[in-house]
């Protein structure tokens, strides 16, 4: 059979029943609506994925991206996409942990190009001094906003701090107290790193993750010290204490995530953690406290 008509290979290629037939039709094919609708419906993976590797249409990716059911073909949408929008809702919503830490690396990319096009200072008609004085104007900007942040992980710390002399578990106060002793290197090592011309998206990076994690464990800390002050000690009580012992370790492991992110100097995915911590601790009933 001779394919060449467009029209023709759209029509083949969506409908035949022979999946043969369908799969030389696709290779032929140029129409990015007909190649979207095959990737997004036809039966055959092998076949979707043939008509997605042809596919620049970036709705279509999305809508293969968000809604493919299986995994692989899912991640290879999510690595053509370049729209923010579409790769901002693979991070958030993709069934695959892997997806989204994928899809939100690269959406990181893509905002660190623009942001740096942005930043990009412009030739003038040698007015050098008016540079100059931009210049050492967004320098003080970035000191006062990097003093800002240490001082709002100070405020955290010492809250915490607070919070873990009170508590009479042994366990529980140590694991809190050795996230403490995580912050102090990953803030301390991140103090000394100050005056390089990265380090103001990395302690943006780790400000993001401290304002997740730390109102999450005063949040649970606060809770196990209400339990204890008010002297509860039905079953409803020792298990929730238990299921916030249980929950620190995970805590922990996420602070030493970050700290080797910090000395490795990449960025990792907060987000994909952060839905992990969130699933696990509301399927533990912890965040429903009162």
């Amino acid at each position: 059979m001779n394919l060449s008509d467009q029209a023709v290979l759209a029509e083949v290629a969506k409908n035949d029943p022979n999946a043969n037939i369908r799969r030389k039709a696709v290779k032929k094919l140029k129409d990015q609506a007909a190649l979207g609708e095959v990737a997004q419906n036809d039966k055959k993976t092998d076949i979707r994925i043939l008509a997605l590797r042809r596919l620049t249409d970036q709705a279509a990716i999305g809508e293969v991206a968000k809604n493919d059911k299986k995994t692989d073909l899912r991640r290879m949408a999510i690595k053509k996409l370049t729209d923010p929008a579409a790769l901002g809702e693979a991070a958030k919503n993709d069934p695959s942990a892997d997806n989204r830490r994928f899809a939100l690396k690269i959406l990181k990319k893509i905002t660190d190009r623009a942001a740096k096009a942005r930043n990009v200072p412009l030739l003038t008609d040698g007015r050098s001094g008016e540079s100059t004085e931009k210049n050492e104007k967004n320098e003080k900007n970035e000191k006062n906003e990097i003093d800002r942040i240490f001082e709002k992980i100070g405020s955290y710390v010492r809250e915490v701090d607070m919070i873990g002399r009170s508590i009479d578990d042994r366990i529980v106060s140590e694991e809190a107290y050795a996230i403490l002793n995580i912050t102090a290197k990953i803030t301390a090592f991140l103090g000394e790193e100050r005056q390089k011309s990265d380090i103001g998206p990395r302690i943006r990076r780790f400000e993001q993750f401290a304002d997740y994690y730390f109102p999450a464990l005063i949040k649970i800390l606060g809770s196990y010290r209400q339990i204890t002050q008010y002297g509860l000690e039905g079953g409803n009580a020792l298990e929730t204490k238990k299921r916030i012992a249980s929950s620190m370790p995970l805590i922990k492991s996420a602070f030493e995530k970050e700290l080797d992110s910090t000395y490795e100097n990449k960025m990792i995915d907060v987000t994909t953690d952060i839905d992990v911590l969130e699933t696990v601790l509301a399927g533990e009933g912890i965040f429903d406290l009162p």
